[in-house]
């Protein structure tokens, strides 16, 4: 501890001696539900909230937690890795921490599964709608590798287009532009291949579209379905919708808000029309870069703490 002070006089650090009983803490990965590489180390990480001194971890072969297979009650950090695991056995685990008086409440439960490496994409997976314009568009994708991967565009099967020939993504995600000499049509996939094993691949489940944008408009950032206001945003930021085109009803099912690794970290799902919108918190985000996506048409705002 260093301190810089042009007073003179004694000091005095300490902490509160309230017993106050810790928060229950956050999982962060395995993500509830994940498939994990059987071949690879499972680590396991969460998040306390406030302070604590130590941490216990139980992993179990049901949810009652009575075929325990996993325990360890003084972890002095927030990671843990586990071994001798089997394959095609779904586990489940739990976290809860300590302070100085007493254990939290338990975590949420989740639920994981050791399975065989794997690669599907999720977006776009058939009936999507791209306007070849100046805004990015996302190909996420679920995996549990971490080698470096291919993004090929297929047309009728077939690659027309190399859209990045080495990629290591840690997110399953990647966002890219339309050249504009990419051809219109509606018999698009994408295609997502493993460099390191090459029979490792996933291709689109259905076909998507790539239109040009309208004529006598710039691009589609000056047709946006919707605006984002304010921006840059420090507390909320309010997404309304628009006339995509004059004369047409606007309506749609979905809002996401991605990060700049192309994380999904807010999925609104109901039916929003024109002159209806969404009001969202964003005082929990860090400052920087995010995107909006609602349909096939992306925006992006800034938080500024």
């Amino acid at each position: 501890l260093i301190v810089h002070t042009s007073k003179l006089g004694e000091f005095i650090f300490c902490r509160i001696d309230n017993q106050i009983k810790p928060l229950a803490p956050k999982l962060i990965y395995p993500k509830d539900n994940d498939i994990l590489n059987k071949n690879n180390k499972i680590e396991f990480c969460w998040y306390p909230k406030g302070y604590f001194t130590s941490s216990k971890i139980i992993i179990a072969e049901d949810k009652e937690f009575s075929k325990i297979v996993k325990v360890d009650s003084n972890l002095k950090s927030t990671k843990y890795i586990a071994d001798n695991l089997e394959s095609n056995i779904t586990y489940f685990w739990k976290v809860s921490v300590m302070n100085d008086f007493e254990y939290s409440e338990w975590s949420d439960v989740f639920e994981f599964i050791l399975g065989e490496e794997y690669i599907n994409i999720t977006y776009p997976n058939g009936g999507e709608n791209f306007i070849a314009d100046s805004i990015r568009k996302f190909i996420n994708w679920k995996k549990n590798i971490n080698d470096p991967v291919k993004i090929e565009l297929l047309r009728n099967n077939g690659t027309i287009y190399t859209i990045i020939d080495s990629l290591v993504s840690y997110t399953g995600a990647y966002a890219w532009i339309i050249p504009s000499d990419i051809p219109e049509g509606s018999n698009y996939k994408i295609k997502i291949t493993c460099l390191k094993n090459h029979t490792l691949f996933s291709v689109s489940q259905g076909e998507f579209t790539i239109s040009k944008p309208t004529i006598g408009v710039k691009d589609n950032s000056d047709q946006n379905i919707f605006f984002i206001s304010p921006n840059p945003a420090s507390d909320y930021i309010e997404i309304l919708l628009t006339p995509f085109e004059k004369g047409v009803k606007t309506e749609i099912s979905e809002i996401k808000i991605f990060n700049y690794m192309g994380e999904s970290i807010v999925n609104l799902v109901s039916v929003f029309y024109e002159g209806e919108g969404a009001k969202i918190d964003v005082s929990q985000l860090p400052a920087g870069v995010y995107f909006v996506r609602m349909g096939n048409n992306t925006d992006k705002f800034v938080v500024a703490k």
